[in-house]
């Protein structure tokens, strides 16, 4: 059984020309792992810029998480000076098609 784990990850700074340069493989890597992903995209500043990223993946395990991280072409590239990794319960909202009390 899935289990659902929250990645958020915060930009290192000086980290958006990397972001450039790996945006392409960044995509790629994360059609390898679609079918894993509940919902990821960059988490932006008031002017817009990317500041980070979050992702809410459906894995077993915590491990199984971080090896998504690890394999992203961001993480390879520097892109992230830190992230957090911590179970998550989908309760309520439209995008899980209600609440689950």
């Amino acid at each position: 059984m899935s289990s659902h784990f929250a990645i958020f990850t915060w930009d290192a700074p000086g980290s958006a020309a990397p972001r450039a340069t790996a945006q392409q493989a960044h995509m790629q890597h994360i059609d390898t792992v679609f079918d894993k992903i509940a919902i990821a995209g960059p988490i932006r500043d008031d002017e817009g810029n990317s500041i980070g990223s979050l992702f809410v993946l459906k894995v077993a395990t915590s491990e199984e998480a971080e090896a998504i991280l690890r394999a992203d072409p961001y993480f390879k590239a520097g892109v992230w000076e830190r992230w957090e990794i911590h179970p998550f319960l989908p309760a309520a909202g439209e995008w899980i098609g209600g609440k689950i009390w």
